[in-house]
């Protein structure tokens, strides 16, 4: 190459604007995976606007997922406000969703508060709300049956100036840590073959990014000591930075900081191959670094480390993809010449590996999508409607990256290749801005009941009722019930529940009238909170609607289970469960892609012996993703 071309990316890579500008790139799929995780009440003992008979032994409140036990506790309070206990409860040894409560003095008849506060041990985020229960006959004033709005759940650190400060402190650190990585593979299968080596420059932009990496995980510290419940702890540096959470980021910044100290010293040596061991160190830092981000996430909350796993290639595949559009977007910019000349050359080249991580980052996407929403039809929440913009944005995005890639590079399509690559930019920027609103935002399935398939009844008239559970596990659960279309004046809704393991008797809940929750279809939804769950129990479940006499209207019957964590038969899956069709997919497409690379085959429009070590790479990677996907979760 000739010392101009040289000089031209000195110039380009050495540039401060080179890390803003890539920088801004690598927000577009920035925390897409990551930033997920709230612990949400899902149900208590006392359930919400439950009357108790006599005083409870203990109240216990169940959340979405794993919580700090230093950070997560309640007060009670009595109905005139007066307070019985503050700051009261630890997390349950066996079962680290939940907070237990003793209560070593009988409580008297009347109406308590209860006022709790949660941190997520997934990702440090808080929330806090309450709920009313009574003690006693007619504890409770006539018709104060709670709803799930009722409950109070408030995500306290996605508020105000401290949610815009965590917002912005985890996009650009993940941001920049995605960067980190995927400049190493543009480095070392993109420019090394057409440079003869790894430039300089590019290894000084993997360093500043590491460092910024690690200033935004320092930002978001701050913001997550700033939205600790205050009444609890105030600014508790040492207490925060000692729980899971805390350590994870202290674990990122030094691993970022360690290796930019690390690169630097290696790109400084002499040898040709510096530059390729010091970029090499870099991204390997950042693949930790990138895990390190996973481990935060909502994913991490999961029963098994399938989501975990994807999360992580999402990631990767994202900062391989993003690098190297923002590479090639800033050497757009040198105009006509000989770098203009080289983009023919790297462009094919790198759509060889846009193909690959393109493809990985769609299925993992997915997937995630499917895990935090539970629904691609419906979109009933400001969350689902995030997810339909920001995948409509990521589907607009790759449409041009399509075009980019029949045209390798000579400008032979509308607007120009420079052109297309800006309104990329555009698009990431907007991605940008959805991603950061889901950052402050709830996955839907937190919040969704889990429906109980229908089985046939002896009762005279049957009715088309829904019968779903939260949380789903053993413990206080809450029931909901939805009907076609609205009672009579005057009807009442009761479920009359039946163990099948053991002779226990029948116990008749009545139903309070409630919100429509995903999961939960009808015209009239009716609900029970406080429904006690025995470990490993099996359950026959009538859902009864009687008029104002009392006299019954009709009947639907449910059967479902339990083991020793969670329900495990009765559970309605959908008609076309879509991670069961992605984990196919997944492995189906990496076994084609094999075979087709066994018999001489590589993608076309792509520089030809990187295109089959991608397709290779890619197929391996996929069918192995595609298992995970098919026993993991669904």
């Amino acid at each position: 190459m000739s010392g101009r071309r040289a000089s031209g990316w000195r110039r380009l890579v050495a540039s401060p604007g080179l890390a803003a500008g890539l920088a801004l790139s690598a927000l577009l799929l920035s925390g897409a995976g990551t930033a997920l995780g709230h612990s949400q009440l899902v149900s208590s003992s006392p359930g919400a606007g439950q009357e108790v008979a006599t005083s409870p032994a203990v109240i216990r409140l169940i959340f979405s997922e794993p919580i700090e036990g230093r950070y997560t506790s309640m007060d009670l309070l009595d109905k005139n406000g007066a307070q019985i206990l503050v700051g009261a409860g630890s997390v349950d040894p066996a079962d680290p969703s939940a907070l237990v409560v003793p209560i070593t003095t009988p409580l008297p008849d009347g109406l308590y508060s209860i006022v709790w506060r949660a941190v997520s041990a997934a990702d440090g985020h808080s929330t806090n709300g309450f709920l009313t229960f009574g003690v006693g006959s007619g504890s409770l004033p006539s018709g104060s049956g709670q709803t799930p709005a009722d409950v109070g759940d408030i995500h306290a650190s996605h508020s105000g100036g401290v949610g815009a400060l965590a917002d912005f402190a985890k996009t650009f650190g993940d941001g920049a840590g995605m960067l980190a990585f995927g400049l190493l593979f543009f480095g070392l299968l993109v420019l090394r073959p057409v440079r003869g080596r790894v430039p300089g420059g590019l290894v000084q932009v993997q360093v500043v990014a590491l460092l910024v990496a690690a200033g935004g995980t320092a930002l978001y510290i701050v913001a997550s000591l700033l939205a600790l419940p205050a009444t609890l702890a105030g600014i508790d540096v040492g207490g925060f930075l000692a729980t899971h959470i805390g350590t994870i980021l202290l674990l990122r910044i030094g691993v970022a900081v360690v290796a930019a100290l690390a690169g630097l010293g290696l790109a400084g040596l002499r040898g040709r191959r510096r530059t390729v061991v010091a970029s090499g160190v870099l991204g390997g830092a950042a693949a930790v670094y990138l895990v390190l981000v996973a481990a935060m996430g909502h994913s991490a909350a999961a029963t098994t480390p399938v989501p975990l796993v994807l999360d992580v290639v999402h990631l990767g595949a994202g900062g391989v993809w993003i690098a190297g559009l923002g590479s090639l977007a800033l050497l757009t910019g040198f105009g006509a010449g000989p770098v203009r000349e080289e983009l023919r050359v790297l462009v094919p080249r790198f759509s060889a590996l846009a193909l690959a991580s393109g493809g990985l980052l769609a299925a993992t996407g997915l997937y995630a999508a499917w895990l935090n929403t539970h629904d691609f039809v419906g979109l009933p929440t400001s969350y689902s409607l995030n997810l339909a913009l920001k995948i409509a944005l990521v589907l607009a995005a790759f449409a041009l990256g399509a075009i980019n890639l029949f045209d390798g590079g000579r400008d032979r399509y509308p607007l120009g290749f420079a052109r297309r690559v800006a309104v990329e930019a555009v698009l990431a920027f907007a991605v940008l801005v959805s991603t950061s609103t889901l950052t402050s935002d709830s996955p839907t399935s937190e919040g969704r009941p889990i429906p109980i398939t229908p089985v046939a009844t002896t009762a005279g008239t049957t009715i088309d009722a829904e019968l779903a559970v939260q949380p789903a596990e053993p413990g206080p659960n809450q029931l909901w019930v939805g009907l076609p279309q609205a009672p009579p004046n005057g009807a009442t809704v009761t479920i009359v529940l039946q163990r099948l393991d053991s002779s226990t008797g029948t116990s008749t809940i009545h139903l309070s009238p409630a919100t429509a929750v995903p999961g939960v279809d009808g015209a009239a939804v009716y609900t029970a909170s406080g429904v006690l769950v025995a470990s490993s129990s099996e359950w026959d479940a009538s859902v009864i609607l009687s008029d104002a006499q009392g006299k019954e209207l009709g009947r639907a019957r449910f059967d479902y289970a339990f083991d020793a964590d969670s329900l495990i038969s009765g559970g309605q899956l959908p008609l076309l469960d879509p991670a069961l069709l992605i984990g196919i997919l997944l492995l189906g497409g990496g076994l084609l892609g094999f075979a087709f690379w066994l018999g001489g085959g590589g993608p076309p429009l792509v520089e030809a012996g990187l295109g089959r070590r991608t397709l290779a790479v890619g197929s391996v990677l996929g069918s192995a993703l595609g298992v995970l996907v098919l026993i993991g979760p669904r």
